[in-house]
């Protein structure tokens, strides 16, 4: 893959039948499924943990003080949750190494 194209489901599950020979529509639901468990997981425990890979945390943050650009306004940006992902030691050293991240698990 090219370094600056964006990776979409449907490029993910090409990848996955190219190498498991399994149908298309059996790849893309993999994907779907695989991402929808990260989300409900992360919806009820606030964390997922995925060996050698990362880790993505739910965090809430508080309300605070803003400025509206286009009329240069004190605003307060409400309270809200967002998520993060925090790479694994082994993401980062064979992201820096350059490999291909499926050669290590």
């Amino acid at each position: 893959m090219d370094k600056t194209e964006t990776i979409t489901k449907e490029k993910l599950a090409m990848e996955i039948q190219a190498k498991l020979g399994f149908s298309r529509p059996i790849c893309l639901e993999i994907v779907e499924l695989f991402f929808a468990s990260i989300v409900n997981q992360a919806t009820l425990s606030k964390k997922v943990t995925i060996r050698k890979f990362g880790k993505f945390e739910v965090k809430d943050k508080k309300s605070r003080p803003g400025l509206n650009m286009q009329s240069g306004k004190a605003v307060t940006i409400s309270a809200r949750k967002v998520i993060r992902f925090i790479p694994s030691k082994k993401f980062k050293t064979e992201l820096q190494n350059e490999q291909e991240i499926l050669s290590y698990f």
